[in-house]
């Protein structure tokens, strides 16, 4: 809805990863979507959990481990709802399929035996494109300090989409908003966050506070 309050007429969705199953889920309720990529997609997402539990654990092993009503990741904590619901997520192939939209399958070579894929395999349609990669084990498992960019995978992707895209340039204005009500405090105060700049690089600034607060407060 924002893109397209900008002007932006032609959206593909693409989701790595656990962001396949957030692509998946969102396939069917949106209307004239492009086409789609799956980037390495984690097709069930109770595993996704366990796999970034254990190496939380491994990695990490903060105290976090243990408080409730939270489900501490690799480099998140979600609540029990939001990990309930993951857990439970799957990217089906004939869900995706009945979007009839082009669709990109970008699966880690390391899966390609795994009975997951397989079973995704065996139920796409042809028209699904599937790329296998390599690599992105140096992309998502190790620190970001020293991940290594997949630029041949990205290049692929990319020439796809660039493949069913019109040719045709139309003017985009995105709206932008520099102040959003983003949560509410267990008493009920809504946390806002603002943009803006600082310095003579006029570098960009996120600035979270309590409604009705500054950082001068001294709760901001």
């Amino acid at each position: 809805a924002y893109l397209r309050s900008a002007g932006v007429e032609h959206i593909m969705l693409a989701g790595l990863t656990s962001g396949a199953l957030l692509a998946a889920a969102a396939l069917p309720r949106l209307e004239g979507i492009a086409g789609v990529v799956l980037w390495d997609p984690e097709l069930a997402g109770s595993r996704f959990i366990r796999r970034q539990k254990s190496i939380h654990r491994m990695t990490v092993g903060t105290d976090d481990d243990d408080v409730a009503g939270v489900v501490p990741l690799l480099s998140l904590v979600l609540h029990d709802d939001a990990a309930r619901w993951l857990g439970q997520a799957r990217v089906q192939a004939d869900s995706v399929a009945e979007a009839k939209v082009p669709t990109l399958v970008v699966p880690h070579r390391a899966d390609e035996a795994s009975a997951q894929l397989v079973r995704f395999r065996a139920a796409a349609p042809e028209a699904f494109d599937v790329h296998f990669v390599d690599g992105q084990e140096n992309l998502l498992d190790v620190a970001s300090s020293i991940a290594e960019i997949p630029a041949e995978t990205i290049a692929h992707i990319v020439d796809w989409v660039h493949e069913r895209t019109p040719r045709d340039s139309s003017p985009v204005n995105p709206p932008v908003r520099l102040n959003a009500r983003v949560a509410t405090t267990p008493a009920g105060v809504p946390i806002i966050e603002r943009l803006g700049r600082f310095g003579p690089q006029r570098i960009l600034t996120i600035e979270t506070t309590l409604d009705g607060t500054t950082e001068a407060d001294g709760r901001g």
